[in-house]
Order: structure tokens, then sequence, then C-alpha cells
């Protein structure tokens, strides 16, 4: 009976672990399959993710780059352009254009459709974490006359692409779902950057437009410089997120063989 107390009393006190006992590293644990595929999964995700962001931060810079190289023709210069000619102009929308929805001589309308809520499951309160939901419905772009010092230019189509809009608008003082309206556009007077390629038309040069953005050249491309901007330090802290994830993975992996 001593013997069998003795060796219960033995296996308490080796059982027992001091508040100095030296804690094994990580590695060990990380061994098993589940956490190596957990740090891979979510270091190569938040890596990839990251990767992306950069990658489309440099097409949008590069992007503002090939607009700044673009000639910027006062009305002479862009009446003498030969069809098929790359050209900027830089003016306001003329009095000259016929209202579409007034204000408005150009816009792009959305309709709110309400919020859309998911449980946050990063939280322990269970709160929802919701967004509002906006649906482009109608897209209004005529064919518009430009005031340039000097004289008038015309463009020539109706599918170019409204940037940074000099007014909004919305049909409601309060969100209603499925009624409340939101116009953003272009009004008689607002300055206008606009891209394109010349083409002749019926009263002379016209501008194919690319794009028609609110204020000027340098106003566009310090706007975009700065989307760029943004998503390059979104890319980059998730890639060095990413980044360390691996690197800590293989760290304990290593000490863990050690």
């Amino acid at each position: 009976m001593r013997h069998l107390f003795l060796n219960l009393n033995k296996r308490a006190i080796l059982s027992h672990r001091s508040p100095h006992t030296k804690i094994r590293p990580i590695g060990g644990s990380l061994n098993n399959r589940f956490f190596i595929i957990l740090f891979l999964a979510l270091g190569g995700g938040f890596l990839l993710i990251g990767l992306t962001f950069v990658g489309v931060g440099r097409l949008i810079q590069q992007g503002a780059g090939r607009t700044e190289d673009i000639p910027l023709l006062d009305l002479a210069a862009f009446n003498r352009a030969a069809a098929g000619t790359e050209a900027a102009l830089e003016g306001r929308i003329s009095e000259r254009n016929p209202f579409q929805f007034r204000p408005f001589v150009a816009y792009v309308r959305r309709e709110y459709q309400g919020r859309r809520c998911e449980n946050d499951l990063n939280d322990d309160d269970d709160a929802l974490d919701c967004e509002e939901v906006w649906v482009e419905d109608e897209r209004v772009t005529p064919p518009l006359w430009l005031d340039l010092p000097g004289g008038r230019a015309r463009l020539a189509n109706a599918d170019y692409q409204i940037q940074y809009p000099a007014f909004s608008q919305q049909s409601t003082p309060t969100l209603i779902a499925r009624e409340t309206k939101s116009y953003q556009g272009f009004r008689i007077g607002d300055p206008v950057f606009v891209t394109g390629q010349v083409v002749d038309g019926a009263e002379g040069a016209e501008l194919k437009a690319s794009l028609v953005a609110g204020g000027n050249r340098a106003s566009y491309l310090a706007n975009v410089r700065r989307e760029a901007g943004i998503f390059t330090w979104i890319g980059g802290t998730f890639a060095a997120i990413g980044g360390l994830l691996l690197v800590y993975l293989v760290y304990s992996l290593l000490r863990g063989r050690g």
C-alpha cells in the first residue's frame, strides 16, 4: 500500500507544471495537418488578394499615364486634327444641349434596392453587418456640345463613360427601397475633361469620346492616382499579412523539427 501511495505521489509531482516550465514552440502543433492547411490557406489567400489589389492599382496608374500623354488641344488645333487622332479637350457643357432630366443634360441613374445584411462571424455580439445596395437602371449619355475658348466642339457618340460627375441629386430626402433614385451627371456650365478620337462630322471635326469627367485634366489625374494609391495601400497591407503568416508557418515547422 505504501508503495502504491509513493507511486501515485510521484506521478502527481511529475504531471504538475511549474510556472517556469519552458513552453514548447507552436511549431510542434503546426505539424498537425489541420494547422498547416489553415495557415497555408490564410497566408496564401491574403497574399493573393494583396497582389491582386496591387496589380489593379498599377493598371490604374498606367491608365493615368496614358491619359496624361494624350495631347490637350485647343479649338483651333482640334479643328485641324486629322481623323483618327487621339485628343483631349477641356471645356464647359454648352447651353446648346437640351435637358434630358432637369437640370441634367447627361446622367447615370441608380435605384436604391434596400440594405443587405449578413452576420459578422468576427463579432461576438451577433451584430448584423449591413450595406446599402444601389443598382444602375438608366444611363443617358447623348452627344454633347462643349464650350471652348473661341467656339464650340461636339461629341459625336452616345456611349461614353461618365467619371467624377460634377453634380448629384436624390429623388427622395430619405432612402426608400425600390423608390429612391440617385442621379449623377452634368449640367449646363459644368467644367469637363474629355478624351477620345477625332472623327469627321457634318459640321467639321468631332470627338468620339471615351470618357467625360467632371473638372479638368489635372483634377481627373489627381482623382485617378488617388484611387490607385488606395488600391496599392490595401494590397500592400494584405500581401504583408499573408507573407508574415507564411513566414511564421515555415519558421514554426523548422522549430518543431529542431
